[in-house]
């Protein structure tokens, strides 16, 4: 009989984990999207505060995630690397498809595109 032969072990699911997810995906979207803003922004103003605020962003989710006790700074600094790598497939991946790499006089990863 199955009443008495099941036994149901209860465990918590959740806390911390290594890497920060959140770490991670802030650098892969805001960081992605604080390059966009930067190569493709031509108003210098707007494009400052624009990347400049993404960037902010990037920059403190790490911190924030270990003040409030949520991860070790091993963790997070493991996920702003695993973040970047990331972050360079994709921006390298973009500029691949849009074209944007000509051969031996490549344009450079930073800096708005010349027109």
């Amino acid at each position: 009989m199955a009443g008495t032969d099941l036994r149901v072990v209860a465990a918590p699911l959740g806390g911390t984990s290594f890497p920060s997810g959140h770490v991670i995906t802030f650098v892969g979207v805001y960081g992605f999207l604080a390059w966009l803003a930067w190569t493709l922004v031509r108003d210098p103003a707007l494009r400052v505060m624009t990347a400049g605020g993404l960037a902010g962003l990037v920059v403190l989710v790490g911190p924030s995630r270990v003040y409030q006790g949520h991860h070790w700074p091993t963790d997070v600094t493991a996920s702003y690397l695993l973040g970047t790598t990331y972050l360079i497939v994709v921006v390298a991946g973009y500029r691949r498809v849009k074209g944007i790499d000509r051969g031996p006089g490549r344009v450079a990863l930073s800096g708005p595109p010349a027109r």
